[in-house]
């Protein structure tokens, strides 16, 4: 009697276990073969991200500097019991000095923490805004710009090589963030290296569409990115929405959805236009694709991504573009910092092979067969270059503030690491700018071997 109930259980267990065993096949045969090309359940979907909140912050950095720095210092100066937020400004002044020309005197701004899980760090990102539209380095007049802080990246320099790479790839007047190293101080105490760059909005030296609200949602240009963290803040259907088939929400960033001129109608003709515009992607029809997305733009703006290989590529900082009565069009390239072997893989990803598989967008397109061959031709023609330059260009941004970010390597090791176990394990600088070095020359012969053959 005991061995029959016994024979019984385990007759029940293994059952149980085979039904488990096809539903995970079923599970995996449907993501890694069809993700993309049907409509995405709520419980699938990339989980809503908790915003970090980050209120009455007062900086302890005082790290030690370099006397003889060669890059641009950016002084901060506010109130001595100063408290910063990620919601709203705080007055300062702003002092750039050791920059030559670009020296600026003593001028009136605000200042506020930028980023989600980034704004947790000790080193924080800023966003600053002048009073008035100034031109900053050489850059074009503007109120807003950024300062990156770059704390996941332990050589400094992986947004300042990708943006570089970008130019070198995307033809010329495309909206290229800038990127340029500077010491920042904080009422006289050092903060560190960071990037001074661009704030990524329309303008007529950034994005380049209007910002303005159209007396009719199909008349208004939009500015988009792919942002897991939109749904935690701001209304759905209105600031962001879902995309049928993709995991992640897009949130607008231009219009301005706070303006009073703003409504609903806007972000659903916006949504309906997107779908459309997928759709048509579906369909593989090449001619109907080529009328409604700007192929170059896709291509050399992914490309970016990734020979970097960008774990983000279908969470955040996507941005792309759609002008009335235009294509959607990518760009700008942004947040590169976990790159080059930095960052880590996720469930999905692991599934899927590429983390550029998991935007749906590049993933459907590269199920075009004309697109295949027109990206395949694009990276088959500078894939011999490629190597050399972003060699040079990470020897170049070495040189222009190595000493600099050498000194703050330490400091960098101990906030924690993202990667791979070689970037992982770096215990100087000098091994870090090699293992990027040689990272790039393995995956850009992994991707040779996977889009080539």
């Amino acid at each position: 009697m005991k061995n029959s109930k016994k024979k019984k259980i385990i007759k029940i267990s293994i059952i149980v276990v085979l039904v488990l065993l096809i539903f995970a096949a079923a599970f995996f045969i449907m993501v890694k073969y069809l993700y993309g090309s049907f409509s995405i359940p709520s419980w699938f979907r990339s989980p809503h991200k908790e915003l970090r909140e980050v209120e009455n912050y007062h900086s302890n950095l005082d790290f030690e500097d370099i006397d003889d720095s060669n890059i641009p210092r950016i002084d901060i100066m506010m109130d001595e019991d100063y408290k910063l937020g990620k919601k709203d400004y705080t007055g300062c002044y702003i002092q750039i000095s050791n920059a030559e020309q670009y020296n600026m005197e003593l001028t009136e701004a605000q200042i506020r923490i930028r980023g989600n899980s980034t704004s947790s760090a000790d080193k924080k990102p800023y966003k600053i805004k002048f009073q008035d539209k100034i031109s900053v380095f050489g850059g074009g007049k503007e109120k807003s710009w950024v300062l990156l802080a770059n704390t996941t990246d332990i050589t400094g320099i992986h947004n300042y090589v990708s943006m570089e790479l970008y130019r070198h790839l995307a033809p010329e007047g495309t909206f290229i963030p800038m990127v340029r190293f500077v010491n920042l101080y904080i009422n006289g105490c050092y903060q560190g290296v960071y990037n001074f760059c661009d704030q990524v909005e329309t303008g007529k030296t950034r994005v380049p569409i209007s910002g303005k609200i159209k007396s009719k949602p199909e008349e208004t240009d939009y500015l988009v990115v792919n942002d897991q963290y939109a749904s935690c803040e701001g209304e759905e259907g209105l600031d962001w929405f879902w995309l049928d088939k993709s995991i992640t929400p897009i949130e607008i960033k231009s219009p301005d959805t706070s303006d009073e001129k703003y409504n609903k109608e806007y972000t659903e003709y916006l949504k309906n236009r997107l779908e459309e515009i997928y759709d048509v992607i579906l369909s593989k029809d090449w001619e109907a694709i080529q009328n409604c997305v700007d192929i170059d733009s896709i291509i050399n703006g992914f490309l970016v991504s990734i020979i970097a290989d960008n774990p983000d590529i279908a969470y955040k900082s996507i941005y792309y573009y759609l002008p009335a009565g235009g294509k959607l069009t990518f760009g700008p390239v942004w947040d590169m910092d976990l790159t080059y072997g930095a960052g880590t893989s996720s469930f999905w990803v692991n599934i899927l092979g590429e983390k550029s598989e998991l935007n749906a967008i590049w993933r459907q397109l590269m199920k075009v067969p004309e697109f295949r061959e027109v990206f395949t031709a694009r990276f088959k023609t500078v894939y011999k270059e490629l190597e050399s330059f972003i060699v040079n260009k990470i020897h170049e941004a070495v040189n222009i503030a190595g000493k600099e970010l050498e000194n703050e390597f330490i400091i960098r090791s101990s906030w924690g690491r993202y990667g791979s176990s070689d970037y992982v394990k770096a215990q100087t600088y000098d091994e870090a700018i090699d293992y990027m070095i040689n990272w790039t020359h393995e995956r850009l012969e992994y991707l040779y071997s996977n889009y080539v053959g």
